[in-house]
């Protein structure tokens, strides 16, 4: 029990408590839930909510490829945008990207036709789910 402390005396009430030891030389030990105990307790609880952080952020980079991919199937005319299945694909996939390309675009304009905020972006996620996993270990 790492983190329990050994006193020589204590009183009735102390005796009572849940986490207290009596040993047969009159010594008490009391134990509170701190340190390993607490980290083992609230490790699943960490470890599950990186799970949906994680799945967030890998979901968000693949609604950022397909926005990608049906940008240039749109403007090399492939993709036809009378079609109301193409439509309603392309509409949602601008409302879920754009407001986060256009912080982008703020700050860097597209060179020469070339856009890179959607690279910027998935980096961004990436770098932010390395930092946010590795926080998340050392704290365990």
């Amino acid at each position: 029990m790492s983190g329990c402390k050994r006193r020589a005396s204590a009183t009735a009430a102390a005796l009572r408590h849940r986490n207290t030891l009596l040993y047969k030389d009159g010594t008490i030990r009391f134990c509170l839930v701190t340190g390993e105990a607490a980290r083992l307790m609230i490790a699943p609880l960490v470890v599950t909510l990186l799970w949906l952080f994680n799945t967030l952020v890998e979901l968000y980079i693949v609604v950022v490829i397909a926005a990608v991919v049906v940008s240039w199937l749109v403007a090399f005319g492939v993709l036809n945008t009378y079609n109301q299945f193409a439509r309603s694909v392309i509409r949602a996939l601008d409302a879920l990207t754009e407001p986060v390309f256009r912080q982008i675009r703020r700050i860097i304009p597209p060179l020469g036709g070339l856009d890179l905020s959607p690279l910027i972006v998935i980096i961004a996620l990436q770098a932010l789910k390395m930092l946010v996993n590795g926080y998340a270990y050392l704290a365990m």
